[in-house]
């Protein structure tokens, strides 16, 4: 039985003989700051028999977009204000963190958005080079094809293309694009830059300072093996590194191949028992596993056994529960029946099943 307080704040303590705190359904309106501002909310739990308290703090634009988030644990508090006082003591120093990082993203942007108008400028010079010296090209094989055409002798071209060569060098299309481009490295240089200046790029920065875990290595090390069905490589490293039995560790994976070694030797009841098993899982993951073992049993019986009874009955027992999710699977499989016929080969049944499932 829980008992409830409430003091002048507001703040309501929960104390029960389990420790665990009851629920209690709040609703609350959040109102968003002016543009060009945000707003920092803070909130804070405690645990009034353990003296242990966590509190959150986020911070939103005008648009109620988060900035930055962050929680913590505090192992020794004495109410519920003083952990929402601890809580605020971080604000200045979230917002003094959050206003250099948008300072530094804006920079950022300002950078890269150089490096897009010198790439566009520099795209637009290239086309625009090259346009003049196509128009150029195609003037000049105009004029070649009008000589020939009006001569029937052979036609000197010379000098259409010492005046073709005269033009391009006017145009000088190179120093156009080198300037371009030199100005276009320039920018992009001066973005990496930044970037680097921004982002630390050594990565042994991020990491925590703890003791490194030798048992959680060894852990996920033994996993591996046992996941990749290497059940006596997993048993002698667990053994040799001494760690605790890891059984444990390898039963789900031993469940898992023995499954797959039933199914391979057609026997899919293993597999149909793990199915039942983890029913409810399986349903509220949107699973069909369950549905296709029971369909390839069905079939199964009615390819094998030749019995219409025996595969009608499984039906209705084993597929008749999907029917109301699946109503387009069941009538499929019910087809099957018609398709069976006591006089014909076991293999034409394994096909004429099959391919309809197909279709």
């Amino acid at each position: 039985m829980a008992s409830i307080s409430s003091n002048s704040k507001g703040k309501e303590n929960v104390t029960s003989n389990d420790h665990l705190a009851t629920p209690i359904p709040m609703q609350s309106t959040w109102t968003p700051p002016d543009e060009g501002t945000v707003k920092v909310n803070v909130d804070a739990g405690w645990d009034f028999l353990t003296k242990r308290a966590g509190f959150g703090i986020i911070i939103r634009n005008h648009l109620g977009r988060p900035l930055f988030s962050e929680w913590r644990f505090v192992p020794s508090c004495t109410s519920a204000e003083e952990a929402e006082v601890l809580a605020s003591l971080e604000v200045p120093k979230l917002c003094c963190l959050v206003w250099c990082t948008t300072m530094e993203i804006d920079s950022l942007r300002e950078a890269f958005d150089r490096v897009v108008e010198k790439r566009t400028l520099s795209s637009t010079k290239v086309q625009e080079a090259i346009d003049q010296i196509v128009n150029e090209v195609t003037q000049a094989i105009s004029k070649m094809q009008m000589m020939n055409t009006d001569s029937m002798d052979s036609c000197d071209h010379s000098h259409i293309l010492a005046e073709l060569k005269a033009k391009l060098n006017g145009v000088a299309p190179l120093n156009q694009l080198e300037g371009c481009q030199k100005e276009l490295n320039v920018a992009l240089s001066k973005y990496l830059k930044l970037l680097e200046k921004s982002f630390n790029p050594d990565i042994s920065k991020a990491y925590r300072n703890v003791d490194f875990e030798a048992s959680t290595i060894n852990n996920i090390i033994a996993n591996h093996f046992y996941r990749q069905g290497l059940f006596d490589l997993g048993d002698s490293f667990v053994h040799e590194c001494g760690e605790s039995d890891g059984s444990y560790l390898k039963s789900s994976f031993q469940e898992m191949y023995g499954i797959l070694e039933a199914m391979k030797a057609r026997n899919l009841e293993p597999a149909l028992n793990w199915a039942a098993k983890n029913h409810d899982q399986l349903l509220q993951n949107s699973s069909m596993l369950e549905l296709k073992l029971h369909s390839l049993q069905f079939v199964e019986i009615l390819t094998n056994k030749r019995s219409k009874d025996e595969a009608l009955q499984y039906a209705r027992t084993h597929l008749g529960p999907f029917a109301f999710m699946h109503e387009a699977e069941i009538p499929r499989l019910m087809a099957c029946l018609g398709l069976i016929s006591p006089h014909m080969p076991s293999s034409c049944h394994q096909r004429n099943g099959r391919s309809y499932l197909r279709s």
